[in-house]
Protein backbone atom coordinates (compact mmCIF):
# COMPACT_ATOMS: atom_id res chain seq x y z
CA UNK A 1 0.00 0.00 0.00
CA UNK A 2 0.98 3.79 -0.71
CA UNK A 3 0.09 6.97 0.26
CA UNK A 4 0.47 9.43 -2.48
CA UNK A 5 1.50 13.34 -1.34
CA UNK A 6 2.81 16.66 -2.88
CA UNK A 7 6.34 18.09 -2.01
CA UNK A 8 5.62 21.76 0.34
CA UNK A 9 8.98 22.59 -1.09
CA UNK A 10 8.37 21.65 -5.11
CA UNK A 11 5.07 24.08 -4.30
CA UNK A 12 6.91 27.12 -3.15
CA UNK A 13 9.47 26.55 -5.96
CA UNK A 14 6.85 26.22 -8.48
CA UNK A 15 7.52 22.67 -9.83
CA UNK A 16 4.71 20.36 -10.07
CA UNK A 17 5.65 17.21 -8.26
CA UNK A 18 3.39 14.30 -7.19
CA UNK A 19 5.46 11.46 -4.94
CA UNK A 20 4.43 7.97 -3.34
CA UNK A 21 5.48 6.67 -0.27
CA UNK A 22 5.20 3.07 1.09
CA UNK A 23 2.85 2.72 4.08
CA UNK A 24 4.95 0.02 6.25
CA UNK A 25 6.57 -0.02 9.92
CA UNK A 26 8.99 3.35 9.39
CA UNK A 27 5.65 5.18 7.75
CA UNK A 28 4.24 5.61 11.36
CA UNK A 29 7.66 6.92 12.81
CA UNK A 30 8.13 9.87 10.80
CA UNK A 31 10.56 9.02 8.14
CA UNK A 32 12.39 11.39 6.29
CA UNK A 33 11.30 10.61 2.10
CA UNK A 34 12.73 12.11 -1.02
CA UNK A 35 10.41 13.66 -3.99
CA UNK A 36 10.78 12.83 -7.32
CA UNK A 37 12.71 16.42 -7.44
CA UNK A 38 15.17 15.42 -5.00
CA UNK A 39 13.86 17.39 -1.75
CA UNK A 40 14.45 15.54 1.10
CA UNK A 41 12.37 16.12 4.54
CA UNK A 42 10.86 14.21 7.50
CA UNK A 43 7.06 12.97 6.96
CA UNK A 44 5.50 14.20 10.45
CA UNK A 45 2.94 11.34 10.37
CA UNK A 46 -0.20 11.15 12.99
CA UNK A 47 -2.23 8.72 11.37
CA UNK A 48 -2.87 5.96 13.17
CA UNK A 49 -2.08 2.60 12.49
CA UNK A 50 -4.95 1.06 12.74
CA UNK A 51 -6.83 3.50 10.08
CA UNK A 52 -5.01 2.49 7.58
CA UNK A 53 -5.59 -1.54 8.57
CA UNK A 54 -9.65 -1.01 8.47
CA UNK A 55 -9.06 1.01 5.54
CA UNK A 56 -7.24 -1.57 3.50
CA UNK A 57 -9.83 -3.98 5.14
CA UNK A 58 -12.89 -2.46 3.26
CA UNK A 59 -10.49 -2.74 0.10
CA UNK A 60 -9.97 -5.97 0.44
CA UNK A 61 -13.44 -6.68 1.13
CA UNK A 62 -14.59 -5.20 -2.45
CA UNK A 63 -12.11 -7.30 -4.14
CA UNK A 64 -13.83 -10.34 -2.43
CA UNK A 65 -10.55 -11.06 -0.86
CA UNK A 66 -12.38 -12.26 2.23
CA UNK A 67 -9.30 -13.91 3.92
CA UNK A 68 -7.20 -10.36 3.78
CA UNK A 69 -10.18 -8.60 5.40
CA UNK A 70 -10.73 -10.92 7.87
CA UNK A 71 -6.79 -10.50 9.09
CA UNK A 72 -6.84 -6.66 8.94
CA UNK A 73 -10.23 -5.95 10.56
CA UNK A 74 -8.63 -8.01 13.50
CA UNK A 75 -5.07 -6.80 13.18
CA UNK A 76 -6.98 -2.98 13.35
CA UNK A 77 -8.61 -4.20 16.23
CA UNK A 78 -5.71 -5.19 18.11
CA UNK A 79 -3.83 -2.22 17.11
CA UNK A 80 -6.34 0.21 18.50
CA UNK A 81 -6.51 -1.36 21.92
CA UNK A 82 -2.91 -0.87 21.61
CA UNK A 83 -3.31 2.58 20.98
CA UNK A 84 -5.75 2.88 23.93
CA UNK A 85 -3.47 1.40 26.12
CA UNK A 86 -0.63 3.72 24.95
CA UNK A 87 -2.66 6.47 25.45
CA UNK A 88 -3.65 5.92 28.70
CA UNK A 89 -0.10 5.34 29.83
CA UNK A 90 0.94 8.50 28.26
CA UNK A 91 -1.62 10.23 29.84
CA UNK A 92 -0.18 9.14 33.25
CA UNK A 93 3.81 9.13 32.72
CA UNK A 94 3.87 12.06 30.41
CA UNK A 95 7.29 9.92 28.90
CA UNK A 96 6.94 8.94 25.48
CA UNK A 97 10.23 6.75 26.05
CA UNK A 98 8.75 4.95 29.14
CA UNK A 99 5.99 4.10 27.43
CA UNK A 100 7.21 2.64 24.62
CA UNK A 101 9.32 0.27 26.87
CA UNK A 102 6.05 -0.15 28.59
CA UNK A 103 4.52 -1.53 25.44
CA UNK A 104 6.91 -3.57 24.59
CA UNK A 105 7.17 -5.46 28.26
CA UNK A 106 3.40 -6.13 27.43
CA UNK A 107 3.63 -7.07 23.66
CA UNK A 108 1.66 -9.77 23.40
CA UNK A 109 -2.40 -10.01 22.44
CA UNK A 110 -3.57 -11.52 26.06
CA UNK A 111 -1.64 -8.66 28.06
CA UNK A 112 -3.12 -5.69 25.45
CA UNK A 113 -6.55 -7.06 26.21
CA UNK A 114 -6.11 -7.62 29.68
CA UNK A 115 -4.01 -4.17 29.72
CA UNK A 116 -7.43 -2.16 27.58
CA UNK A 117 -10.27 -4.36 29.39
CA UNK A 118 -8.41 -2.60 33.13
CA UNK A 119 -8.24 0.38 31.71
CA UNK A 120 -11.48 0.94 30.20
CA UNK A 121 -13.45 -0.05 33.46
CA UNK A 122 -11.64 2.92 34.88
CA UNK A 123 -11.88 5.47 32.40
CA UNK A 124 -15.33 4.63 31.24
CA UNK A 125 -17.07 3.06 35.01
CA UNK A 126 -17.95 0.34 33.18
CA UNK A 127 -17.24 -3.16 32.47
CA UNK A 128 -15.48 -3.91 28.53
CA UNK A 129 -17.46 -7.15 27.65
CA UNK A 130 -15.08 -8.95 25.47
CA UNK A 131 -17.37 -10.01 22.53
CA UNK A 132 -14.87 -9.68 19.53
CA UNK A 133 -12.46 -11.57 21.01
CA UNK A 134 -15.09 -14.14 22.20
CA UNK A 135 -16.94 -14.34 18.49
CA UNK A 136 -14.44 -13.20 15.91
CA UNK A 137 -10.68 -14.71 17.16
CA UNK A 138 -11.29 -18.03 16.25
CA UNK A 139 -11.78 -17.48 12.53
CA UNK A 140 -8.80 -14.80 12.61
CA UNK A 141 -6.92 -17.81 14.15
CA UNK A 142 -8.26 -20.65 11.35
CA UNK A 143 -7.38 -18.08 8.58
CA UNK A 144 -4.03 -17.17 9.73
CA UNK A 145 -2.91 -20.68 11.03
CA UNK A 146 -5.15 -23.09 8.98
CA UNK A 147 -5.53 -21.56 5.56
CA UNK A 148 -9.74 -21.41 6.22
CA UNK A 149 -11.32 -19.13 3.64
CA UNK A 150 -13.99 -17.11 5.19
CA UNK A 151 -17.41 -16.35 3.72
CA UNK A 152 -18.43 -13.29 2.53
CA UNK A 153 -20.98 -13.11 5.29
CA UNK A 154 -18.26 -13.89 8.24
CA UNK A 155 -16.39 -11.12 6.93
CA UNK A 156 -19.69 -8.48 6.72
CA UNK A 157 -20.39 -9.76 10.58
CA UNK A 158 -16.90 -9.54 11.74
CA UNK A 159 -16.37 -6.15 9.89
CA UNK A 160 -19.59 -4.09 11.35
CA UNK A 161 -19.26 -5.76 15.00
CA UNK A 162 -15.54 -4.92 14.79
CA UNK A 163 -16.49 -1.13 13.89
CA UNK A 164 -19.09 -0.74 15.95
CA UNK A 165 -17.29 -1.29 19.06
CA UNK A 166 -13.93 0.95 17.79
CA UNK A 167 -16.67 3.95 17.14
CA UNK A 168 -18.57 3.40 20.26
CA UNK A 169 -15.15 4.08 22.12
CA UNK A 170 -14.61 6.98 19.99
CA UNK A 171 -17.60 8.18 21.22
CA UNK A 172 -17.22 7.78 24.47
CA UNK A 173 -13.90 9.71 24.47
CA UNK A 174 -15.60 12.67 22.81
CA UNK A 175 -18.40 12.82 25.68
CA UNK A 176 -15.37 12.61 28.47
CA UNK A 177 -13.74 15.48 26.17
CA UNK A 178 -16.70 17.45 26.10
CA UNK A 179 -17.68 16.62 30.07
CA UNK A 180 -14.30 17.87 30.66
CA UNK A 181 -13.89 20.87 28.77
CA UNK A 182 -11.79 19.35 26.54
CA UNK A 183 -9.07 18.15 29.33
CA UNK A 184 -9.33 14.39 28.39
CA UNK A 185 -6.13 13.64 26.71
CA UNK A 186 -7.27 11.19 24.07
CA UNK A 187 -5.94 8.67 20.85
CA UNK A 188 -5.52 11.95 19.33
CA UNK A 189 -3.31 13.45 21.77
CA UNK A 190 -1.03 10.55 21.70
CA UNK A 191 -0.95 10.20 17.86
CA UNK A 192 0.09 13.76 17.96
CA UNK A 193 3.00 13.18 20.62
CA UNK A 194 4.14 10.27 19.33
CA UNK A 195 4.87 12.37 15.90
CA UNK A 196 6.31 14.95 18.38
CA UNK A 197 8.24 11.78 20.02
CA UNK A 198 9.89 10.66 16.62
CA UNK A 199 9.98 14.24 15.12
CA UNK A 200 12.57 14.93 17.89
CA UNK A 201 14.63 12.00 17.74
CA UNK A 202 15.24 12.77 14.45
CA UNK A 203 16.53 16.48 15.62
CA UNK A 204 13.52 17.91 14.54
CA UNK A 205 11.23 20.21 15.83
CA UNK A 206 7.37 18.94 14.72
CA UNK A 207 5.13 22.24 14.13
CA UNK A 208 8.03 24.23 13.99
CA UNK A 209 10.71 23.66 11.68
CA UNK A 210 10.48 24.70 8.07
CA UNK A 211 8.99 23.27 5.05
CA UNK A 212 12.27 22.05 3.75
CA UNK A 213 12.72 20.16 7.27
CA UNK A 214 9.72 18.53 7.79
CA UNK A 215 6.32 18.49 6.72
CA UNK A 216 3.04 17.09 8.77
CA UNK A 217 0.64 14.38 7.55
CA UNK A 218 -2.16 13.59 9.41
CA UNK A 219 -5.50 11.93 7.98
CA UNK A 220 -8.90 11.26 8.44
CA UNK A 221 -9.44 7.89 6.70
CA UNK A 222 -13.15 7.13 7.75
CA UNK A 223 -16.07 6.99 10.06
CA UNK A 224 -14.28 4.91 12.52
CA UNK A 225 -11.01 7.63 13.12
CA UNK A 226 -10.27 9.04 16.70
CA UNK A 227 -12.26 12.33 16.59
CA UNK A 228 -14.78 11.65 14.04
CA UNK A 229 -18.04 13.29 15.28
CA UNK A 230 -21.31 11.71 13.90
CA UNK A 231 -24.61 12.03 14.96
CA UNK A 232 -24.62 8.43 16.21
CA UNK A 233 -22.85 5.10 15.36
CA UNK A 234 -24.26 3.34 12.73
CA UNK A 235 -25.75 -0.04 12.89
CA UNK A 236 -23.63 -1.95 9.95
CA UNK A 237 -20.35 0.58 9.82
CA UNK A 238 -18.68 -1.98 7.85
CA UNK A 239 -22.02 -2.40 5.14
CA UNK A 240 -22.18 1.06 4.95
CA UNK A 241 -17.73 1.28 3.87
CA UNK A 242 -17.46 -1.59 1.58
CA UNK A 243 -20.97 -0.28 0.00
CA UNK A 244 -19.48 3.03 -1.20
CA UNK A 245 -18.09 3.26 -4.86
Amino acid sequence: MKESFFCNICIEEGLNDHFEVEVNEIFFESPEVECSNGHKFILANSTPKFDYLFSMAVEEYKKSNYSQCVLMLYSGYESYLKDFVATNLMSQLKDMDAVEQTLKEINRSERINGAFVSIYAILFKEVYRNEIEKKHSSIRNKVFHAGYFPSKEECMKMGNEILSIIMEINKKYLDLGKASGWTTYDLLNYNTDRTIYHCERKGVEWGVGPSDQVQSFSSNKGIFSPGAILPEVPTDPFEILTSKV
